[in-house]
């Protein structure tokens, strides 16, 4: 059961959602300036 949840990989793909907004955040701030 415990094998099947797999932490790490939970971690990691959480961690790329939060380096995708993160990356999304700072692109709109940069248009956002230049425009």
């Amino acid at each position: 059961m415990y094998s099947s949840l797999r932490p790490d990989l939970l971690a990691r793909k959480m961690l790329y959602i939060l380096m995708g907004l993160w990356c999304y955040c700072i692109k709109r701030k940069l248009m956002l300036s230049l425009y």
